[in-house]
């Protein structure tokens, strides 16, 4: 059965950005320079040969990618709303953290003062510790500004170039006081009236834009996650009608969650479905995922930056005919609310008018209606509960006959609807108002195993800190996208592996590197590789010997000239636990860029710092696109030109040579300890000193033995004649140790050298 391509994207980025983490591991990665609008259905795994060995990717825990402002690779947004006011009965804590991409906690609000946003006291408690934990999981923290009752005095924020400058201070200022990854601007309405008091002009969506373009000129700015809620209609141009071209706001939001949801409830003419996905049978079409989405396309916002609302609760009805329960038909006003408030609001509304039904509210969570009777515990109906699902709008109603209260709410079967529809139709993904509302992930398993992401926890970096490599054989897997371009991930064994020897290594590598270019050559085809990220353990404490010696063969193998899709990767900062260790890991950072990788930073190759988390690993892989999508097109490795451009032998090429040259500095040291094992003879009687040396000499004669017989082994040795010249200077060598040896009293005559 063929692998499921969304957990294959998941899993290898956790292999070689979370999991092999040995010293000089690179991980090749190749792109096209477009980007995918949806997961693919299947993929077949493949070993071996270049057509079917491909590196794929996948940024996050949940898995499918997609295109990034700049083009860079980006990932579905797995996201929904935590309102704060639910801390003290679900707290943070209790979220499923590993299940999501994204968090938004809500809400901050707008205020008569451009320079401030607001929080109230509850939030400025509990908003440290959700942000925590997002962290803490790798998930991105945001912090939604806005919302229903909080948009009253957005108008004002962005209306003039200083009003728009104070807030965009007001929102950095914000950003690094909470440490937040990103801000999701919920403003119900530009130039539309949404609860009744809000502030609006015909210049709102116009001045809305103008802030975001000078929110991203920010440097705090520039680097955040934004995204904007947004209702079934695009945005009001100053006509009072929707705008045709959003698309300058697709420039500066990452995504928008469009809110496809409480279009039928207790305001409406009959009883409808809350949050259809269609709307075609509707007697008065009133709005629908598929008509909001084809809005927000057809005035050219992209369909993978667009995430589709979808609601963990419903609204209910009362029936004027207890008997009579049909879709659209006629409800009761109630008299009182079936579900008491839980925003804190109480019997008033933002605008300072009396809530309707005294404070209370005929909606129901999804979890509220397992706790009223109408579910049982695994989301189904419970026993003398009528149960209806439109197929046509894909929603689902319960009916309890002896109340007559009808219930249009969203169940496993119109979330996995909604997930397909996502997939389909290549979104980003969804947003789920709101997280607290779905019962032990019942809502959020159906959407995500739809859209062909495992929504299971999976293991974090800190989980995987062994300093043994993992990886024996080039590992590649590559993703589809629907119009027909790829992104393929390679993980290779690193130098210094713990099984292979560095000469394996190159041979592994080597040869897997030549059958590419082979391949690209046979076929013409565009597969090339956009960058490599070279992986070094923070954590060793020096940096000389044989790692020095692997970064010289490393930048053989690549070429100066291909040394600007290089990206110097240190891993294990998650075990910086302290200031002291991050203290002195910077330092260590600060050496290795300064000394030992500088000479090819000079060359254009950049430096990152993996945080062991599923963000970083992102960040990472994006820039490494991004920079590739700006260099020379159809560049190749040094190795790949000389063993297919020039048809050079292994041992020919600048990294082969290399590693003779690594055993020529065998011989020199191997020489220099003879020599001073001669002089310590004639000068000391102390054995202890020359037991060492002659230690020391004998297992420089193991290693460089090893790398003769490796060489010869793996058919990396260059000439006869050279062959016969190191023979000859083993065997002079060895006579040399022997016969001080012998001259010895405390060593035994037949000791060993090899």
């Amino acid at each position: 059965m063929a692998p499921n391509n969304s957990k294959l994207l998941a899993a290898l980025l956790h292999f070689v950005l979370l999991y092999f983490v040995p010293l000089s591991s690179l991980s090749l990665v190749s792109a096209a320079q477009k980007c995918g609008l949806k997961p693919p259905n299947s993929a077949s795994s493949a070993a071996a040969s270049p057509a079917a060995a491909h590196p794929g990717s996948g940024p996050y825990n949940n898995g499918s990618t997609g295109c990034s402002r700049n083009g860079a690779m980006i990932e579905a947004v797995l996201t929904g709303w935590y309102p704060g006011w639910l801390a003290p009965s679900i707290p943070p804590s209790s979220l499923s953290w590993d299940k999501w991409t994204h968090l938004t906690y809500s809400f901050a609000l707008t205020g008569l003062d451009s320079s401030t946003v607001i929080l109230n006291s509850d939030d400025q408690q509990v908003l440290p510790t959700f942000v925590e934990q997002a962290h803490t999981h790798g998930v991105r923290a945001l912090v939604s500004i806005g919302g229903w009752t909080g948009s009253m005095y957005y108008s004002s924020a962005v209306a003039t170039a200083e009003n728009r400058t104070a807030f965009v201070g007001a929102v950095t200022s914000l950003v690094k006081q909470y440490n937040l990854d990103g801000i999701d601007f919920d403003w119900e309405y530009p130039n539309k009236q949404g609860i009744g008091c809000n502030i609006i002009s015909p210049a709102d969506s116009a001045n809305f834009l103008q802030f975001l373009q000078e929110l991203r000129q920010d440097p705090v700015g520039a680097k955040l996650y934004l995204s904007a809620a947004v209702g079934i209609s695009p945005f009001m141009g100053p006509d009072g009608t929707p705008m045709t071209d959003v698309s300058a706001f697709a420039e500066v939001l990452d995504h928008i969650g469009i809110m496809s949801y409480d279009i039928w409830g207790p305001w409406s003419s009959g009883i409808g479905p809350n949050a259809p996905l269609d709307d075609s049978c509707a007697p008065t079409p009133a709005g629908s995922a598929v008509s909001a989405v084809a809005a927000w396309t057809g005035a050219k916002f992209p369909a993978n930056q667009i995430a589709l609302g979808v609601a963990a609760y419903g609204h209910s009805f009362r029936l004027a005919n207890q008997t009579d329960f049909s879709l659209y038909a006629p409800f009761a006003s109630y008299s009182n609310p079936l579900v008491p408030s839980s925003d804190g609001n109480g019997g008033v509304d933002a605008c300072g008018n009396p809530a309707t039904g005294g404070g209370g509210t005929d909606d129901f969570d999804f979890s509220q209606m397992i706790t009223a009777g109408f579910l049982n515990s695994n989301g189904t109906p419970a026993s003398g509960i009528t149960y209806y699902y439109d197929n046509c709008s894909q929603t689902p109603f319960v009916y309890d006959p002896d109340s007559g209260v009808v219930i249009s709410y969203d169940d496993t079967t119109s979330f996995a609807a909604k997930g397909q529809f996502i997939k389909d139709n290549g979104l980003r993904g969804f947003a789920m108002w709101e997280v607290a509302g779905d019962e032990h992930d019942i809502l959020l398993d159906s959407i995500s195993q739809a859209m062909n992401i495992e929504a299971t926890p999976q293991p974090r970096y800190r989980n995987f800190v062994g300093l043994h490599s993992h990886t024996s054989q080039v590992n590649a897997v590559r993703v589809d996208f629907s119009n027909g371009t790829s992104l393929v991930l390679v993980d290779t064994p690193g130098f210094d592996d713990t099984e292979k020897s560095d000469r394996e290594i190159l041979k592994i590598v080597a040869n897997w590197l030549r059958e590419v270019r082979q391949y690209q050559d046979s076929n013409r085809n565009k597969l090339e590789i956009s960058g490599i990220l070279y992986l070094h353990r923070i954590t060793d404490n020096r940096m000389g010997g044989t790692p020095l010696k692997n970064l010289r063969l490393f930048r053989k193998l690549c070429g100066d000239d291909f040394l600007n899709r290089v990206c110097f990767t240190t891993t294990m900062w998650a075990e910086s636990e302290n200031d002291q260790w991050e203290n002195a890991f910077q330092k260590r950072q600060a050496e290795l860029e300064a000394t030992f990788w500088a000479p090819m930073i000079a060359q254009g190759a950049c430096t990152r710092r993996f945080r062991g988390t599923q963000i970083s690993a992102l960040e990472i892989l994006q820039e490494v696109i991004a920079t590739a999508a700006d260099r020379k097109r159809h560049q190749i490795l040094e190795i790949q030109k000389e063993l297919v451009d020039l048809s050079k032998r292994l041992p020919a090429t600048r990294a082969g040579k290399e590693l003779h040259g690594i055993i020529e500095e065998m011989v020199v040291k191997q020489t220099d300890l003879l020599g001073r094992l001669q002089s310590e003879m004639n000068q000391t009687s102390d054995p202890q000193v020359l037991r060492e040396l002659i230690t020391e000499l004998n297992d420089l004669r193991r290693e460089r033995e090893k790398a003769l017989k490796d060489m010869r082994r793996l058919d990396l040795w260059a000439t006869g004649m050279e062959d016969e010249l190191w023979a000859e200077q083993v065997v002079a060598l060895y006579e040399e140790i022997q016969s001080i040896a012998v001259d010895t009293n405390f060593i035994q005559p037949n000791i060993r050298f090899l």
